[in-house]
């Protein structure tokens, strides 16, 4: 039996490497899409991962729910690695760890109803009951996303982009997860409905104590869900840390540009780090990959690649540089 006071998820210097070619037989440099990065998600936990597109956040979702396949690490899903499970385990992970897609519109079968696609995960677990039970929990399900009973016979296309995740939240609540993986699940969405998905999540998680893994790209929007918020930059976590402490002081310079990028009525706080265009492969060829952009980088910032630090109460950054202090958007009010 498991550990209930383990981290229900644990990902340990996970590692995923593209290779690439240069013309129809030639050989290429491979791309780290994922530079051994390592953090857990405890029991009812909301853990946000933050970054820019192409900085892995998505990757490392989908590999932690075994959904791609990494090149080196360890995921360990209460206790056990997905690679090492036998077929009743695995049935098990895949029904206590579910994931909702960014795209709510080719998230769903257009030729299935409601209902059908609700009942999907039933039937393919071995779930289902009397049609009577069955139905009680379709119900229970769309009550729980704010949707009526009314909508089961209906199809996709009849609803907003805002009905549709609901639908897909209610279909990936139907199997009783321990464990979901929002990817980007507001990034599609109007700004209006993005508040009105994102406290959907929050009071989810108050109702029924999952944990939730919230990917997007928009620091603010993660602040509001999280508990803590990992900040990954061109494969790696350059800071992890609770939610609080990092609006009030971030120990990166990545993540004050994060903050910093949000709008806001006195925008001067904006140029502390401006966001410069930086081709595709600046700052990898040695030392950290942020130097380019970053206005605090030093000489050895260019030699030395920052490991990842853990610094007083639990807060860790890979920045070669303790002098900085940075203010958040709280800084000024208590964190602790």
């Amino acid at each position: 039996m498991a550990d209930p006071t383990a981290p229900l998820l644990d990902v340990r210097n996970l590692t995923k490497i593209y290779p690439r070619r240069k013309g129809l037989f030639g050989k290429g440099e491979a791309f780290v899409a994922l530079d051994g990065i390592s953090f857990t998600v405890g029991r009812g936990e909301v853990l946000g991962i933050v970054g820019e597109s192409g900085s892995g956040k998505s990757t490392a979702g989908r590999i932690a729910m075994d959904i791609l396949t990494r090149s080196f690490g360890q995921v360990l899903f209460d206790g056990v690695d997905p690679l090492t499970m036998d077929r009743v385990q695995r049935r098990g992970f895949r029904r206590r760890a579910q994931m909702i897609f960014q795209d709510p519109y080719a998230s769903l079968n257009p030729r299935m109803t409601v209902e059908q696609l609700l009942r999907t995960p039933l039937a393919l677990h071995g779930l289902t009951g009397t049609p009577a039970e069955d139905r009680r929990k379709l119900v229970a399900a769309l009550d729980l996303v704010g949707l009526p009973a009314t909508l089961l016979n209906r199809y996709p296309h009849e609803f907003s982009g805002g009905q549709r995740q609901r639908i897909n939240i209610a279909r990936a609540l139907m199997l009783d997860p321990a464990l979901v993986v929002a990817d980007e699940a507001v990034s599609a969405l109007d700004v209006s409905v993005q508040a009105q998905v994102v406290n959907l999540f929050m009071d989810l998680r108050e109702q029924l104590g999952i944990a939730i893994v919230f990917i997007a790209h928009d620091l603010p929007v993660v602040g509001i869900i999280s508990d803590r918020i990992a900040v990954m930059y061109r494969g790696r976590i350059v800071e992890l840390g609770e939610t609080v402490a990092m609006f009030t002081r971030p120990r990166h310079p990545y993540t004050a540009m994060l903050l910093n990028a949000a709008p806001a009525p006195d925008s001067s706080a904006a140029s502390l780090l401006a966001v410069q265009p930086v081709a595709e492969d600046a700052g990898m060829a040695g030392g950290c990959a942020f130097r380019p952009r970053c206005t605090f980088a030093m000489p050895a910032c260019a030699v030395e690649k920052p490991p990842v630090r853990t610094l007083q109460g639990g807060h860790m950054t890979a920045c070669l540089r303790d002098d900085l202090v940075i203010d958040g958007p709280l800084a000024g009010q208590s964190c602790c």
